[in-house]
């Protein structure tokens, strides 16, 4: 046998039970969260290709947003935020799984993330 590189693309999952996502191209935007799980503090990473709105919200496992992280004009470039593990009223959120979605002019990404308390 020959030895060889087996390369692995994240699949990204849908928040509202739909198809998935298709993974991001080099000329579309990235998404990612470390660590995960995690159980005081994840730091979500997103790069953009070009500068655009961009929105950053946490979701619950049934679709619902439970925070907004990012609702704003950025430039070109990457980004890190993060996420305290806390809704919109500042309230810990129970251990689960939970979505970040990021939208931007060229489209929806999602990134799974585990809370655990």
């Amino acid at each position: 046998g020959q030895a060889g590189t087996l390369l692995l693309t994240p699949q990204p999952t849908s928040v509202d039970g739909e198809a998935p996502l298709a993974t991001p191209a080099s000329s579309t935007p990235t998404l990612s969260s470390q660590p995960d799980p995690f159980s005081t503090r994840t730091t979500i990473r997103f790069a953009l290709p070009a500068p655009g709105r961009v929105t950053l919200s946490i979701h619950d496992a049934a679709g619902r947003r439970i925070a907004l992280l990012a609702d704003d004009d950025y430039r070109e470039g990457g980004f890190a935020l993060d996420w305290d593990g806390r809704d919109a009223s500042g309230r810990p959120v129970e251990s689960g799984v939970y979505f970040c979605k990021l939208s931007t002019p060229r489209g929806e990404w999602t990134q799974r993330v585990t809370f655990l308390r």
